[in-house]
């Protein structure tokens, strides 16, 4: 998809002019007073400040960052631009307070996740504020950073599928060896299906619930000689929607109200589609649903040894795609630092997400300490992200779907509200974090 969209230009009318002058009055009383030459530099400040803001919110939508952080840079930049940013689009208009007049365009914003440009994007912007960099400059920075290859290619990308697949079973679900290789294998099959929906745009379309097809199959087939639970949510482990149902939590908490609605909406749907897709391979393998279902009741021992615990770690801040120089250390540590507080509060009679709140707002607290003390761009949010792979609310509620659709959806319905709970208790942590740092 391209960053830089069609813009719809539309003129209609803006508020009675404030107090606070703006970009566009400033450069209006200028050309009152001096000559033509004066007149055109105002118009070429004014064009490539809108063309910053235009490729600011483009950057910080396609690196990951959540709706209400860019809505707020975007107020910091500037005062006199209005901002409403959706999953997938933006509405942006730059008034002229003097003639009351709006230029408001649309944006089509392309969705992705790469946390080390995010903070690269911040960093530009914060040198803007500060006066040290003009808007031109930064805006070509901007689209340098768009044209960058990413950190992990796509056949890295198939090689992490597969690492963390194996290892997220050994180590995050103690299903021994056999399983793990079981699911590095089916991770390395989940790279190839995500290599090819590059070249096969049907299959981008429904390449989470295909490879879901795939996975409940060959795990049903092998479930005598391994661990079906372990492996069956083992080895999609960074595709499922934990991550965005916690996102779409802090959008709600932070007032985002449309954007939060549409980002939770889409994560039940697609933890309905992937139980849905799972259920579906298993009844492609013929086994009987009973077997299943008994392998579904074993309890999964969580088992962090502190080396593969921090190559785990790692993996994910990979997979995130952080910054190496300063985002990756961090979110790693905090990551196995998850793991071995995790494995402490199972050990106790706590619910989950009592314990998803006291690991997170502990790891919030760190994270905001240390982006103040070493002056992080990003924030805290993108450190957390490997933290919250380790706690997988999304792995209770595919395992929810994956019940339902199998067998009874009565009993089983309860895990897909265990995933909201659990991401809720971890958004209202990292609020509560933010407010005392």
């Amino acid at each position: 998809m391209e960053l830089q969209p069609k813009h719809h230009i539309v003129e209609v009318e803006a508020d009675p002019p404030g107090k606070r002058r703006g970009l566009l009055e400033r450069w209006i009383s200028r050309t009152e007073k001096v000559g033509p030459l004066e007149a055109i530099r105002g118009v070429v400040d004014a064009e490539d400040e809108r063309d910053f803001v235009l490729t600011m919110i483009s950057c910080l939508a396609r690196f990951g960052a959540p709706t209400y952080e860019i809505e707020e840079l975007v107020q910091l930049v500037s005062q006199e631009v209005q901002c409403i940013v959706l999953p997938g689009a933006a509405v942006v208009s730059f008034t002229n307070k003097r003639t009351h007049t709006s230029y408001t365009q649309l944006l089509d914003l392309a969705q992705g996740l790469e946390l080390g440009k995010l903070a690269m994007t911040q960093e530009v912007v914060r040198r803007v504020r500060r006066g040290e960099l003009s808007a031109g400059d930064a805006a070509v920075r901007q689209r340098d950073l768009t044209r960058t290859p990413p950190l992990v290619g796509v056949f890295g990308m198939i090689i992490l599928f597969s690492l963390c697949g194996g290892l997220a079973c050994v180590v995050q679900h103690g299903g021994g060896w056999t399983s793990g290789g079981l699911a590095a294998i089916q991770g390395l099959i989940i790279g190839l299906m995500y290599w090819a929906s590059f070249a096969i745009p049907t299959l981008r379309s429904v390449f989470e619930v295909a490879s879901m097809v795939a996975i409940g199959c060959i795990s049903a087939l092998l479930h005598k000689s391994t661990c079906f639970t372990s492996v069956m949510i083992s080895s999609p482990l960074l595709l499922l929607p934990g991550l965005s149902a916690t996102i779409a939590l802090c959008e709600l908490l932070r007032k985002s109200l449309i954007a939060g609605a549409v980002r939770l909406f889409y994560s039940l749907v697609f933890t309905m589609l992937m139980g849905l897709g799972a259920c579906l391979g298993v009844r492609l393998s013929q086994v009987n649903d009973a077997e299943i279902l008994a392998e579904c009741q074993k309890e999964i021992d969580f088992l962090p040894g502190m080396g593969l615990a921090l190559i785990l770690s790692g993996l994910y801040s990979l997979f995130l795609m952080c910054d190496v120089r300063r985002q990756m250390p961090l979110s790693t540590l905090l990551g196995l630092l998850a793991f071995v507080v995790h494995r402490l509060l199972s050990l106790t009679q706590l619910s989950g997400e009592v314990r998803s709140f006291i690991i997170t707002f502990m790891l919030a607290l760190i994270a905001n300490i240390t982006t103040k003390l070493f002056k992080l761009p990003a924030g805290s949010l993108p450190l957390l992200l490997p933290s919250l792979l380790v706690l997988g609310p999304g792995l209770v509620g595919v395992s929810g779907a994956f019940r339902i659709f199998l067998a009874n959806p009565v009993t089983s319905s309860h895990l897909i509200l265990d995933m909201l709970t659990q991401a809720t208790s971890t958004a209202i942590s990292i609020q509560f974090a933010n407010l005392l740092i």
